[in-house]
């Protein structure tokens, strides 16, 4: 079973947490790419002509993981950008992750949703998502148990069972 995870991370933090993920993943038995979405130009908050300088493609992948720092209480534009630039992900579990630096989730419960839901008009069954407030550091012990139940959420034998095709 192979599994991808694309992130954006200008700051490195969501960078931080996706490896916590792709660690977990590989402990309940995926073989596990990491991609790190890049953008042509400085992508800002709220930007609508972001240019990604590669697209993964999640066809050769039995989940992925999608995700991105908060900004401005929103998906980031540049995570939104992958999402809109791909055409389906039908038949493919999935979760998606945020990192923000408010300590109130407000803004991370917004973006996780958003994501779902872009994940989800995709043809995803998405099988959970996380949040993990990041200011100056971050908690380690919270945030590898949020990449563990992302892990047990997707496990070919623990995890809900995959959307059919």
């Amino acid at each position: 079973m192979k599994a991808s995870i694309v992130v954006f991370s200008q700051t490195g933090h969501t960078i931080f947490f996706a490896r916590a993920v792709a660690e977990h993943l590989g402990k309940v038995g995926y073989d596990v790419d990491i991609e790190l979405l890049r953008t042509r130009k400085f992508a800002r908050p709220h930007a609508r002509d972001i240019e990604l300088r590669k697209i993964p493609d999640p066809s050769q992948y039995d989940v992925i993981v999608v995700g991105g720092p908060v900004w401005g209480f929103e998906v980031n534009p540049v995570t939104a950008a992958y999402l809109d630039s791909i055409e389906t992900l039908k038949g493919k579990r999935a979760a998606a992750i945020a990192t923000h630096a408010l300590p109130k989730a407000l803004g991370c419960t917004r973006a996780l949703r958003r994501l779902t839901g872009k994940l989800e008009a995709l043809g995803a069954q998405v099988a959970h998502t996380e949040g993990l407030h990041w200011l100056f550091s971050v908690n380690r012990r919270r945030m590898e148990e949020a990449a563990k139940r992302i892990a047990e959420r997707l496990s070919p034998i623990t995890g809900s069972p995959p959307a059919p095709k």
